[in-house]
């Protein structure tokens, strides 16, 4: 309504100009027969530039015109408040990462400790490790659930960095939502990893580069695999999805090399692109029939025997099956 309001005034106000208002309406009629691009006419449509042809035509008194301009800011101010609020709620008003959003940026003044081995700060009353202490530590054993500072506990529950770390088996801890971008890159000696049914949202290329990363075990719960969140971990072997899993992200196993099969859960609606490219011994894999979108390039030169499309109704992109020539 606010769209269709707006476009009113902005009529009225090239009429204003000095238009005439046939010349006007004959742009309307040269866009609904197909005088501009087919996007522009299916975005209008034929019955809204009748109404707003109507709109062109209709007298309006001086009371009624000075009665709009009072209103229409009202309810202008009114509805994008509402909008901002439902947005914010929905999508990240209670997290501490966000993609796009630098960290450092929004928590750079919060209170900065070492505890052990690892580096935190105190974010909106949440533990964030944020790094270790490299000297007289070889390895890390684990990640800590909680952690206390100037007398007071904090809940540990996102880790925004831990690249370049000495772990060889890291198992996360239930209570951990969030993980940071780039949060495990490079990890060399990293092995085998659990990832609880807690973790909410994971920033894209979380473990990139892990060259020893041989499994993955996914416990229910997440829903979306970031992008390039496995990219380049050429040992990977075994990964266990969770059965809560709705997408899956661009080039998240891309160039995956080891992984020989892998189950996608029944959840699943979209593949992003090159997801798996390059997983050149990916032999089998079933196709979920509530899949609507399978990337491009998504499985570009696996190994797959016999890809069964016709039980899906997914948009399929360019090249997602195709096989180089050995």
């Amino acid at each position: 309504d606010l769209c269709c309001v707006q476009e009113f005034e902005a009529d009225a106000s090239v009429l204003e100009s000095g238009l005439d208002i046939e010349e006007y309406e004959q742009s309307f009629l040269s866009i609904a027969t197909g005088g501009l691009s087919i996007p522009l006419v299916n975005g209008l449509g034929e019955s809204y530039l009748r109404t707003r042809i109507k709109m062109m035509n209709r007298k309006h008194s001086r009371k009624s015109s000075l009665l709009k301009l009072i209103y229409l800011p009202v309810v202008l101010v009114v509805a994008l408040s509402l909008m901002s609020t439902t947005v914010y709620d929905k999508d990240e008003g209670k997290r501490i990462l966000s993609e796009g959003r630098n960290f450092y940026m929004r928590f750079g003044n919060s209170p900065e400790f070492v505890d052990g081995y690892l580096n935190y700060r105190i974010a909106d009353d949440v533990a964030v490790i944020t790094g270790y202490q490299w000297e007289g530590r070889e390895q890390i054993d684990k990640i800590p659930t909680s952690v206390t500072y100037e007398g007071n506990e904090y809940p540990v529950k996102v880790i925004l960095s831990l690249g370049n770390a000495e772990f060889k088996e890291l198992v996360i801890p239930e209570g951990i939502t969030e993980i940071g971008h780039q949060a495990f890159m490079s990890c060399k000696n990293l092995e085998n990893i659990i990832i609880p049914s807690t973790v909410e949202y994971i920033e894209p290329m979380t473990f990139m580069g892990c060259g020893n990363l041989k499994t993955v075990y996914f416990k229910d719960g997440l829903k979306s695999i970031p992008d390039g969140m496995f990219l380049n971990c050429r040992n990977l072997e075994s990964v266990h999805l969770p059965l809560t899993l709705e997408k899956i992200g661009d080039g998240a196993f891309s160039d995956c090399r080891h992984l020989q099969e892998i189950n996608l859960p029944k959840k699943l609606e979209r593949i992003g692109n090159e997801a798996f490219y390059r997983c050149i011994r990916l032999s089998s894999v079933s196709l979920p029939k509530k899949l609507r979108y399978i990337g491009k390039g998504a499985f570009y030169d696996c190994r797959l025997m016999i890809v069964d499309t016709s039980r899906i109704k997914a948009e399929i992109g360019e090249n997602a099956f195709y096989v180089e020539q050995l």
